[in-house]
């Protein structure tokens, strides 16, 4: 499935719809964006820090919501947490999932993780990409997915 991140405006939710993407993921929750989304068939996949703003985000439509950036604000404890009082919404941590933490994040309650800058460092290489999508690979497989 292809989609695309970092999506802050209308104009880009119809970029990435016109481009034949999927889903549109944004490290902000803004709902102009979300219904945008919506009204270009795309999968709506706003970001939040802070369970209010996670809440804010699943009412207006999102059917999960991007926890940013999830290290940064405590990693998979920081998602335990927040999954207690707001259990039925599914989260989708980035900027910290690594292949090496992946486990940790699905027990935490993770329904899906953002693994970008693991493979897709600064400079990278097909060769770098090619190494770190075989690890994220026996990651995944490893929590059975």
């Amino acid at each position: 499935v292809v989609g695309a991140g970092t999506v802050l405006s209308v104009q880009d939710v119809e970029r990435v719809a016109e481009a034949g993407g999927r889903f549109a993921m944004s490290p902000v929750f803004d709902a102009e964006v979300v219904a945008a989304a919506h009204q270009n068939g795309l999968l709506a996949v706003p970001g939040a820090a802070t369970p209010g703003e996670i809440l804010a985000a699943y009412r207006s439509g999102a059917k999960m919501v991007k926890v940013f950036p999830a290290a940064a604000l405590g990693g998979p404890l920081f998602l335990k947490a927040v999954r207690g009082p707001l259990p039925d919404i599914p989260l989708v941590p980035t900027s910290g999932p690594t292949a090496d933490t992946l486990a940790e994040y699905f027990a935490a309650g993770a329904c899906a993780v953002g693994i970008g800058g693991e493979v897709f460092p600064p400079g990278f290489t097909l060769e770098h990409v090619e190494q770190a999508a075989r690890r994220v690979r026996r990651a995944v497989e490893a929590v059975a997915l």
